[in-house]
């Protein structure tokens, strides 16, 4: 009975008009966050003037669609929607309270998608955004009709009362449509001792006027406009403004003064609201500080800081810098220096490293701003790319003398302004070969031979090949499965979660990919278990399903584009010697020493309650929504065993792991699993950046900077530990290791994954070789530390993680404890296992 309402459900979704256009994965996806919702006969699903906070369709019965009479007395039924209907759109697309009150008619069954997800819909699956759309104009022509119909009536209704009223009772009838209501405070504050008079005449004219409270207070207010001149009206507006914040009718008095055509008052009467006693509330607030713009917002302090707080929840943390800069400026400049210092404490608690983390090189130029907002570069800014400008001039200079130099001073410039997240990454890597050929360190061939080696073709089609698999459903597929088929106990289902992101890495070398998969199964399970919001058991199937997914990705070669990088900045006997398999065999008994550790932590640091699954409705209805295998999920199977089998047997063929990952993406064109929309889903820009830092490496050999490391060290490679009189905590092997974890832990507090593994294997690998240690273990022990979340904002992955679970499953307390945790296991693994890295010959 279970199986035949999830495929009916299935099959609803599939046809609902918003969802129609929409392929089966991404559906599957949406499916886990929908949740069911039964109704009782005449139970209100939501009323009239609510909030709306979510889109509801109707899965079973059928739903009354109420409106109350512009009296207030009586309701009237205007529409009935059965199964497949939607309810709630309109609501979450203006972002005004529901227009309509709505009630089950029997027993009803609805689905609702909360108003966050509903919203990334719209703009991830232009099909919804068009069928939103469709349905929206098909009512607004609906209404319209109506509207106007009903307001050439009104209109001459309320013109014909008017007209009749004294010159001053009819001026101060319409100069109280400047309020947002006619309380009998705000009269007060606005007429004094008329205010008695004038709310009696509203009385009279509500009572004669049959249009409604809303239409006569937007004709009145159009009718203010068309009688009395425009400076008569500011003159009134900033009076009236004034009288209000005096009476500290905050809200009334922001109405009043948005009205103006500067609204340059607005900014001086919300700094007076926020600092009042008790101050103004600062939901309400934001509402006003949006229609601001920059430069109204700095010349209040606690305006600007708001409204940099505002910013920086919302990812644009460069635009919050610069508006706080120029507000402790403008302080300073108005002569209040506690004011300034104030703005500047708050720019240094930006983001989460003192104010360093901007927004990030991808989002920059795609995050809509506000009007009337510039972006500002924050002086970290300046400063970095200050830094790389005098970086390059000198290596300019110097390169003609010593390459070696001139190339180490290139590499500084090209960090400072990866660092300054001014420019994406790939430019700058662009701009770093323009600088070699220009500068004489490397011809043109040289600088981009990075290019045409079978270590880049093999990236190319590495994520190409991810790209297809995740298109098709497999994993996610996959995924369901593997929860589903686990035993109905938590330990259980929260190792299956971290193991569906293991499994899942070599097929999808992107940890937010996996992480967007893995997030919403832990959120099914943990619906399923009924669970509450960040209990420990909770906390537990959220942290596995991304630990699982985000920091156990080096136990394959391709699981990372950060994984394929380090591999291939490794020297070419390491790339030799770890292929896919051997990377995989040597890499597993730390990575099972790393998972198991973390696992049994966090069990004795959350101490869960332990229960039995009480169902999987929400997986099944999943899996109904993925339909039965298709023949292109099976063709892709056959594709990946081939690729992956081939990638088993290329030690003893001798052919290049980048041949077979090359004819499987070939393979997966074939079977039309890889298409153009494909194509344009590749990461093009880390393509380019791969590149770059293969002709990097390269170019490095031919200089001799690993030589030059090993020089500076005291030490010539082969050396060993304890030769050459270099200090003991460079030359002692698993010393030396464990300082290659922990610097690559902390360095992730200042650099972003791809420039951490760039800068340090470029300087731990020769001091590496130099002391008998492999570049493999080095890698192995940054890899192990690159994915840290200490705090929100310093993975990616780990924020699609979070953001994928709605922050329901844990905090970031614990979230950081779980992260704590995680570091000083890798340490003591990488450590305890020091005898196996001595069996293998690593060290």
């Amino acid at each position: 009975m279970a199986e035949t309402v999830d495929l009916s459900r299935a099959e609803l979704l599939g046809r609902a008009e918003f969802f129609a256009g929409m392929d089966r994965v991404s559906l599957a996806r949406l499916t886990a966050h929908l949740e069911s919702i039964d109704l009782a006969p005449e139970e209100v699903l939501f009323s009239q003037g609510d909030e709306g906070d979510a889109l509801y369709v109707v899965a079973a019965g059928a739903m009354d669609i109420v409106v109350a009479a512009p009296d207030g007395r009586g309701q009237t039924v205007v529409n009935t929607l059965g199964p497949g209907s939607f309810l709630g759109e309109m609501a979450l697309v203006t972002g005004e309270p529901r227009s309509a009150t709505v009630r089950a008619q029997g027993s009803t069954v609805v689905l609702r998608l909360g108003r966050d997800r509903f919203l990334e819909l719209l703009s991830a699956e232009p099909s919804v955004a068009r069928a939103v759309i469709s349905v929206l104009s098909a009512r607004l022509r609906t209404s319209n009709l109506a509207y106007q119909q009903r307001d050439v009536a009104a209109r001459a209704s309320l013109d014909e009362i008017l007209i009749r009223l004294p010159d001053q009772e009819r001026h101060d009838l319409l100069w109280t449509s400047v309020l947002p209501e006619p309380t009998t405070s705000a009269l007060k504050a606005m007429f004094g001792d008329r205010a008695e008079a004038i709310a009696e005449s509203l009385e009279r004219l509500s009572a004669a006027f049959a249009g409604g409270s809303d239409f006569q207070w937007r004709t009145l207010r159009e009718r203010l406009d068309l009688d009395l001149p425009r400076d008569e009206i500011e003159d009134f507006l900033a009076r009236a403004g004034a009288r209000l914040a005096d009476a500290q009718l905050w809200n009334a008095a922001c109405t009043v003064l948005a009205q103006q055509k500067g609204r340059g008052r607005l900014a001086a009467i919300l700094g007076k609201a926020l600092a009042a006693d008790p101050p103004f509330d600062e939901k309400l607030a934001l509402s006003w500080i949006r229609q601001l713009n920059q430069q109204q917002m700095v010349t209040e302090p606690l305006v600007a800081r708001l409204a940099a707080r505002m910013y920086e929840e919302q990812g644009e943390v460069a635009t919050a810098h610069g508006l706080l800069q120029q507000a402790a400026e403008a302080a300073v400049g108005a002569g209040n220096p506690e004011a300034a210092t104030d703005l500047n404490e708050a720019i240094g608690a930006l983001g989460t490293s003192g104010g360093r983390q901007l927004v990030s090189r991808q989002a920059w130029a795609r995050v809509p701003l506000p009007r009337g907002v510039r972006v500002t570069w924050s002086p970290y800014a300046m400063g970095a790319v200050s830094v790389a400008l005098i970086c390059v001039i000198a290596g300019g200079v110097l390169s003609r003398q010593d390459p070696r130099l001139g190339f180490v001073l290139f590499f500084v410039s090209a960090l400072a302004l990866w660092n300054s997240n001014v420019f994406p990454d790939f430019a700058v890597g662009l701009a770093l070969v323009g600088v070699w050929v220009l500068s004489g360190i490397a011809p043109a061939r040289e600088a981009v031979a990075g290019f045409a080696t079978m270590d880049w073709l093999f990236v190319l089609a590495v994520l190409g090949l991810a790209v297809a698999v995740a298109r098709s459903g497999l994993l996610f597929r996959a995924g369901l499965l593997l929860v589903q088929r686990s035993p109905a106990r938590l330990a259980p289902q929260a190792l299956a979660l971290m193991l569906t992101g293991v499994v899942l890495a070599p097929l999808l070398p992107e940890p937010r990919g996996r992480a967007a998969l893995t997030a919403p199964l832990a959120t099914a399970v943990a619906d399923a278990f009924r669970f509450k919001d960040r209990e420990p058991a909770a906390a537990i199937l959220g942290l596995f399903a991304w630990i699982g997914s985000g920091p156990l990705m080096f136990l394959f070669l391709n699981a990372s584009p950060v994984c394929l990088l380090a591999w291939g900045l490794m020297p070419t006997e390491d790339r030799d010697r770890f292929d896919w398999l051997t990377w995989f065999l040597t890499a597993l008994p730390f990575a099972l020493t790393v998972a198991l550790g973390t696992a049994i932590s966090l069990f004795v640091l959350f101490k869960p309650r332990m229960e039995s699954l009480p169902s999987r409705e929400g997986l099944k209805l999943q899996m109904a929504v993925l339909g039965p295998v298709s023949n292109r999920e099976r063709a892709m199977i056959g594709v990946l065993v081939l690729t992956v089998l081939g990638w088993f047997l290329t030690p003893a063929s001798s052919v290049h792991v980048g041949t077979i990952a090359v004819l499987g993406l070939f393979a997966a064109a074939a079977i039309g699993a890889f298409d153009q929309q494909s194509f344009r889903e590749m990461d093009w820009g880390f393509l380019i950046y791969y590149g770059v830092a293969l002709s990097m490496r390269n170019l490095s050999g031919s200089l001799g900077l690993a030589q030059a490391v090993a020089g500076l060290l005291g030490m010539s490679p082969g050396s060993g530990a304890g030769s050459g009189g270099a200090p003991f905590l460079l030359v002692h092997p698993m010393v030396f290791v464990a300082i290659v974890v922990i610097v690559g832990f902390v360095s992730r507090f200042m650099l972003e994954a791809s420039q951490a593994i760039l800068l340090l294997t470029l300087i731990f690998f020769p001091a590496a070789t130099a002391i008998g240690v492999s570049p493999w273990l080095v890698a192995l022990a940054l890899l192990a530390t690159n994915n840290p979340w200490v705090t929100l904002k310093q993975t990616p992955a780990y924020q699609v993680a979070y953001v994928g679970t709605e922050g329901r499953l844990y905090d970031q307390g614990q979230a950081r404890t779980a992260a704590l945790a995680y570091a000083g296991i890798t340490l003591g693994a990488i450590l305890l296992l020091g005898p196996y890295w001595r069996w293998l010959g690593l060290i």
